[in-house]
Protein backbone atom coordinates (compact mmCIF):
# COMPACT_ATOMS: atom_id res chain seq x y z
CA UNK A 1 0.00 0.00 0.00
CA UNK A 2 1.16 3.54 -0.45
CA UNK A 3 0.93 5.16 2.66
CA UNK A 4 0.74 8.72 3.98
CA UNK A 5 1.58 9.41 7.51
CA UNK A 6 1.09 12.97 9.42
CA UNK A 7 3.07 13.84 12.53
CA UNK A 8 5.03 17.65 13.73
CA UNK A 9 8.24 15.50 14.18
CA UNK A 10 9.81 12.39 13.24
CA UNK A 11 12.05 11.83 15.89
CA UNK A 12 12.75 8.37 18.82
CA UNK A 13 13.25 11.20 21.55
CA UNK A 14 9.78 11.80 22.74
CA UNK A 15 6.81 9.55 23.06
CA UNK A 16 4.20 10.25 20.66
CA UNK A 17 7.09 11.00 18.50
CA UNK A 18 8.47 7.62 18.69
CA UNK A 19 4.83 5.81 18.62
CA UNK A 20 4.99 7.75 14.72
CA UNK A 21 8.66 6.98 13.65
CA UNK A 22 8.10 3.34 15.08
CA UNK A 23 4.68 2.86 12.96
CA UNK A 24 6.01 4.53 9.79
CA UNK A 25 9.62 2.24 9.70
CA UNK A 26 7.62 -1.04 10.60
CA UNK A 27 4.74 -0.59 7.30
CA UNK A 28 8.00 0.18 5.32
CA UNK A 29 10.01 -2.82 6.66
CA UNK A 30 6.49 -4.97 5.53
CA UNK A 31 7.30 -3.71 2.06
CA UNK A 32 4.83 -0.77 2.46
CA UNK A 33 6.04 2.93 0.52
CA UNK A 34 5.50 4.89 3.40
CA UNK A 35 5.90 8.97 2.94
CA UNK A 36 5.69 10.78 6.48
CA UNK A 37 4.61 14.28 6.08
CA UNK A 38 6.20 16.65 9.24
CA UNK A 39 7.98 19.41 10.04
CA UNK A 40 11.24 18.40 11.21
CA UNK A 41 13.00 14.60 11.39
CA UNK A 42 15.99 13.28 13.20
CA UNK A 43 17.45 9.74 13.73
CA UNK A 44 16.14 8.82 10.09
CA UNK A 45 19.27 8.03 8.54
CA UNK A 46 18.46 4.00 8.02
CA UNK A 47 14.90 4.97 7.62
CA UNK A 48 13.05 3.43 4.45
CA UNK A 49 10.70 5.90 4.93
CA UNK A 50 10.22 9.32 2.52
CA UNK A 51 10.13 12.82 3.99
CA UNK A 52 8.45 15.25 3.23
CA UNK A 53 8.68 19.12 4.62
CA UNK A 54 5.94 21.16 5.90
CA UNK A 55 6.53 24.06 6.53
CA UNK A 56 5.18 26.20 10.02
CA UNK A 57 5.11 29.15 11.75
CA UNK A 58 7.79 28.73 14.12
CA UNK A 59 7.17 31.84 16.75
CA UNK A 60 5.26 30.65 19.00
CA UNK A 61 3.81 27.35 19.98
CA UNK A 62 0.58 27.89 19.22
CA UNK A 63 1.97 29.21 16.22
CA UNK A 64 3.81 26.10 14.98
CA UNK A 65 0.41 23.22 16.21
CA UNK A 66 -2.04 25.82 13.82
CA UNK A 67 0.37 26.13 10.95
CA UNK A 68 1.14 22.57 10.71
CA UNK A 69 -2.60 21.53 11.44
CA UNK A 70 -3.56 22.94 8.26
CA UNK A 71 -0.40 22.82 5.91
CA UNK A 72 -0.02 19.17 6.87
CA UNK A 73 -3.38 18.51 5.50
CA UNK A 74 -2.98 20.46 2.18
CA UNK A 75 0.57 18.14 1.92
CA UNK A 76 -1.22 14.82 2.48
CA UNK A 77 -4.50 15.85 0.52
CA UNK A 78 -2.30 16.28 -2.48
CA UNK A 79 -0.69 12.92 -3.06
CA UNK A 80 -2.58 10.05 -3.93
CA UNK A 81 -2.62 7.81 -0.45
CA UNK A 82 -4.47 4.37 0.30
CA UNK A 83 -4.65 5.07 3.62
CA UNK A 84 -3.51 8.19 5.69
CA UNK A 85 -2.62 8.21 9.37
CA UNK A 86 -2.16 10.60 12.27
CA UNK A 87 -1.70 10.97 15.40
CA UNK A 88 -4.25 13.45 16.10
CA UNK A 89 -2.60 16.65 15.52
CA UNK A 90 -3.99 17.23 11.72
CA UNK A 91 -7.78 16.91 10.72
CA UNK A 92 -9.43 14.51 8.55
CA UNK A 93 -7.15 11.22 7.90
CA UNK A 94 -8.33 7.82 7.45
CA UNK A 95 -7.11 7.03 11.08
CA UNK A 96 -6.33 8.60 14.18
CA UNK A 97 -3.83 7.16 16.62
CA UNK A 98 -5.47 8.80 19.89
CA UNK A 99 -2.38 8.67 22.73
CA UNK A 100 -4.75 11.07 24.87
CA UNK A 101 -7.90 13.47 25.11
CA UNK A 102 -6.69 16.80 25.75
CA UNK A 103 -10.52 17.60 26.58
CA UNK A 104 -9.84 15.55 29.44
CA UNK A 105 -6.90 16.20 30.09
CA UNK A 106 -8.01 19.99 30.72
CA UNK A 107 -11.20 19.04 32.96
CA UNK A 108 -8.60 16.50 34.94
CA UNK A 109 -6.32 19.96 35.61
CA UNK A 110 -9.91 22.19 36.45
CA UNK A 111 -9.96 19.83 39.65
CA UNK A 112 -6.82 19.66 40.34
CA UNK A 113 -6.70 23.65 41.20
CA UNK A 114 -4.55 24.60 44.54
CA UNK A 115 -2.79 21.46 44.54
CA UNK A 116 -1.07 21.48 41.30
CA UNK A 117 2.98 21.76 40.98
CA UNK A 118 2.42 24.36 37.90
CA UNK A 119 -0.48 25.95 37.51
CA UNK A 120 -2.52 25.88 33.93
CA UNK A 121 -5.96 26.97 34.58
CA UNK A 122 -6.12 29.53 31.96
CA UNK A 123 -6.50 28.03 28.84
CA UNK A 124 -3.60 29.12 26.60
CA UNK A 125 -4.19 29.52 22.97
CA UNK A 126 -2.37 26.20 22.22
CA UNK A 127 -5.00 24.66 24.21
CA UNK A 128 -7.70 25.94 22.13
CA UNK A 129 -6.20 25.02 19.00
CA UNK A 130 -5.84 21.44 20.36
CA UNK A 131 -9.40 21.25 21.65
CA UNK A 132 -10.55 22.65 18.07
CA UNK A 133 -8.65 19.88 16.18
CA UNK A 134 -10.42 17.14 18.68
CA UNK A 135 -13.72 18.55 17.97
CA UNK A 136 -13.27 18.66 13.98
CA UNK A 137 -11.71 15.10 14.23
CA UNK A 138 -13.71 13.38 16.59
CA UNK A 139 -17.04 15.44 17.12
CA UNK A 140 -17.35 15.91 13.34
CA UNK A 141 -16.33 12.00 12.26
CA UNK A 142 -13.51 13.32 10.42
CA UNK A 143 -12.02 9.64 10.08
CA UNK A 144 -12.92 6.12 8.92
CA UNK A 145 -11.15 4.55 12.30
CA UNK A 146 -10.01 5.88 15.82
CA UNK A 147 -7.13 3.55 17.43
CA UNK A 148 -7.39 4.00 21.21
CA UNK A 149 -4.07 3.67 22.87
CA UNK A 150 -5.82 2.40 26.32
CA UNK A 151 -9.32 1.36 27.29
CA UNK A 152 -9.17 4.71 29.44
CA UNK A 153 -8.10 7.15 26.73
CA UNK A 154 -11.56 4.89 24.40
CA UNK A 155 -14.11 6.13 27.15
CA UNK A 156 -12.60 9.65 27.06
CA UNK A 157 -13.01 10.10 23.69
CA UNK A 158 -16.57 8.45 23.88
CA UNK A 159 -18.01 10.34 26.80
CA UNK A 160 -16.54 13.75 25.59
CA UNK A 161 -17.22 14.27 21.58
CA UNK A 162 -19.95 11.27 21.68
CA UNK A 163 -18.04 8.84 19.14
CA UNK A 164 -19.17 5.27 18.94
CA UNK A 165 -17.68 2.55 20.25
CA UNK A 166 -17.55 0.31 16.93
CA UNK A 167 -15.66 2.90 15.30
CA UNK A 168 -12.63 2.81 17.95
CA UNK A 169 -10.03 0.22 17.86
CA UNK A 170 -8.24 -0.50 21.45
CA UNK A 171 -4.33 -1.22 20.55
CA UNK A 172 -2.06 -0.32 23.60
CA UNK A 173 1.60 0.67 22.17
CA UNK A 174 4.06 -1.68 21.72
CA UNK A 175 7.86 -2.36 22.90
CA UNK A 176 11.01 -2.83 21.59
CA UNK A 177 12.35 -6.12 23.34
CA UNK A 178 15.66 -5.57 21.33
CA UNK A 179 16.10 -2.13 22.87
CA UNK A 180 13.88 -2.76 26.24
CA UNK A 181 14.56 -5.81 28.06
CA UNK A 182 16.33 -7.39 31.50
CA UNK A 183 19.56 -8.66 29.63
CA UNK A 184 20.11 -4.64 28.68
CA UNK A 185 19.01 -3.63 32.32
CA UNK A 186 21.54 -6.00 34.16
CA UNK A 187 24.43 -4.67 31.47
CA UNK A 188 23.63 -0.74 32.39
CA UNK A 189 22.59 -0.80 35.77
CA UNK A 190 25.60 -0.10 37.10
CA UNK A 191 27.42 2.10 35.06
CA UNK A 192 24.08 4.51 35.17
CA UNK A 193 23.79 4.43 38.85
CA UNK A 194 27.79 5.50 38.87
CA UNK A 195 27.14 8.06 36.41
CA UNK A 196 23.86 9.56 38.69
CA UNK A 197 25.70 9.54 41.90
CA UNK A 198 23.56 6.59 42.88
CA UNK A 199 25.00 3.85 45.00
CA UNK A 200 24.07 0.37 45.04
CA UNK A 201 22.20 0.11 47.45
CA UNK A 202 19.63 3.15 46.80
CA UNK A 203 16.21 2.19 46.06
CA UNK A 204 15.18 3.91 43.06
CA UNK A 205 11.87 5.34 41.74
CA UNK A 206 12.38 6.52 37.94
CA UNK A 207 9.50 9.02 36.50
CA UNK A 208 9.37 9.45 32.63
CA UNK A 209 7.39 12.09 31.19
CA UNK A 210 5.88 15.35 31.26
CA UNK A 211 2.64 17.09 32.29
CA UNK A 212 3.55 16.34 35.55
CA UNK A 213 0.45 17.80 37.12
CA UNK A 214 -2.09 15.53 34.83
CA UNK A 215 0.32 12.54 35.60
CA UNK A 216 0.95 12.92 39.68
CA UNK A 217 4.64 13.70 40.14
CA UNK A 218 2.98 16.04 43.28
CA UNK A 219 1.48 13.09 44.66
CA UNK A 220 5.12 11.40 44.30
CA UNK A 221 6.88 14.26 45.93
CA UNK A 222 4.64 14.37 48.65
CA UNK A 223 4.92 10.93 49.62
CA UNK A 224 8.17 11.18 50.36
CA UNK A 225 7.45 12.48 53.37
CA UNK A 226 6.10 9.06 54.61
CA UNK A 227 9.13 8.39 57.09
CA UNK A 228 9.34 4.53 55.71
CA UNK A 229 10.12 6.60 52.12
CA UNK A 230 12.40 9.13 52.95
CA UNK A 231 15.66 7.20 51.83
CA UNK A 232 13.97 6.23 48.12
CA UNK A 233 15.38 8.64 45.38
CA UNK A 234 13.59 9.92 42.84
CA UNK A 235 14.82 10.13 38.94
CA UNK A 236 12.39 12.74 36.95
Amino acid sequence: MRIGIAHLEYSRRKGIERNAAELADRLAQRGHEVHFHCATWIDAARSKVRFHKVPTLDVVNSSRILSFAVLARRSIQRAQYDVTHSQGGVIGCDVITVQSCHQAALNLLRSLKGRMIRSRMNFGIADRIRLKIESENYGRRRYKKIIAVSDGVKREIMEYYNVPEEDIALIPNGVDLSEFNPGLREKFWGSVRKKLGLSVDDFVLIFVANEFDRKGLEFIVRALSIPKLKEVKVLV
